[in-house]
């Protein structure tokens, strides 16, 4: 009864993890562990806003990792997620645009359209993303944590 009761209530009243830590951040397995912080999906509100020391959008990159076979999304040099597949990128609208594209690098921009109110706090959530080469901004869709092929790297 001990057990259920703290995973309900660390449930309803942890704060969501936010950033990446290196090896120095506690190791949390269960959401039982005194430390824990989870959530569901890769990018959060906290990626598209300047950062105050350099003043610069943060940065996302996705690069195709031969050994595992899976697209690695990397967020200022850390690895976020993995996927199978690389996903759509979106208008405002939601109409299709094109694919999104590997070794691109993309700046996570917290700047909104005027029709857009949507936060990014779930998986499947619009990420207003622009590429770095020209500047062209549109949408993609927040992808759902997942580790496989990143667990134990040194930039996970």
């Amino acid at each position: 009864l001990t057990t259920s009761h703290r995973a309900y209530f660390r449930t309803h009243t942890n704060p969501r993890f936010e950033y990446p830590y290196y090896a120095a951040a506690p190791a949390s397995t269960t959401p039982c562990s005194i430390t824990s912080r989870w959530r569901t999906f890769a990018l959060t509100e906290r990626d598209g806003v300047v950062s105050m020391m350099t003043n610069q959008n943060k940065m996302l990159h996705i690069d195709y990792h031969n050994g595992s076979g899976r697209y690695i999304w990397y967020v200022e040099g850390m690895a976020r997620t993995s996927t199978s597949s690389l996903g759509n990128v979106y208008d405002v609208d939601g109409g299709y645009v094109r694919k999104i594209q590997s070794g691109v690098a993309y700046e996570i921009n917290c700047g909104k359209y005027e029709n857009d109110i949507s936060k990014y706090s779930c998986v499947g959530c619009p990420v207003r993303v622009c590429r770095q080469y020209d500047g062209k901004c549109d949408y993609i869709e927040n992808p759902a944590m997942d580790a496989r092929g990143i667990e134990g790297t040194s930039r996970m």
